[in-house]
């Protein structure tokens, strides 16, 4: 058998407050395996939407900042910015998880079993927003760049709208 029971948390989750989802699915002959494999591509989603998180952010920072900023000024941000996330993926947490066993059955007739585990995680993206004003802050040529854009109003809209959840 194929995997048709895919749960419906993992294809469709359930929008988490202040939370970056992402799922992973690994296949193996053991359930150690499935579960390392799941594991593996779940970060690898995460790097994916940090990645994209630290462009945006950069590239509105760049945008809003024009020509008044020196390199080094955007360098840093972009620096920070991706260390924070980076940060931020080596955290996600588990949210939930679940193995599925699948009989098949090899060419000589001899059944056996697949492992097909199913993981759904998240970031706290309130607290690496916290943590990247935090940083931002401690950059003396930055910080002054950065209050001048909407990305730093937002990110405070952000973090205060987080305060209010937790």
């Amino acid at each position: 058998e194929k995997g048709g029971n895919i749960p419906d948390w993992f294809s469709n989750p359930d929008p988490i407050e202040n939370t970056i989802l992402a799922n992973g699915e690994g296949v193996s002959n053991s359930k150690r395996g499935a579960t390392s494999k799941a594991k593996q591509l779940i970060k690898a989603d995460f790097q994916s939407k940090a990645k994209s998180i630290v462009s945006g952010r950069t590239e509105d920072f760049f945008k809003e900042t024009g020509e008044g900023a020196s390199s080094e000024v955007y360098s840093a941000f972009e620096e920070i910015t991706t260390s924070v996330m980076e940060g931020a993926v080596e955290n996600w947490f588990e949210i939930k998880s679940t193995t599925v066993v699948e009989k098949s059955v090899k060419a000589d007739g001899t059944p056996y079993n697949v492992y097909r585990h199913y993981i759904l995680g998240g970031i706290d993206q309130a607290a690496a927003d916290r943590q990247l004003l935090a940083k931002l802050k401690r950059e003396k040529e930055l910080m002054p760049a950065f209050e001048q854009t909407k990305s730093y109003d937002k990110l405070l809209a952000d973090l205060e709208r987080y305060k209010d959840k937790l």
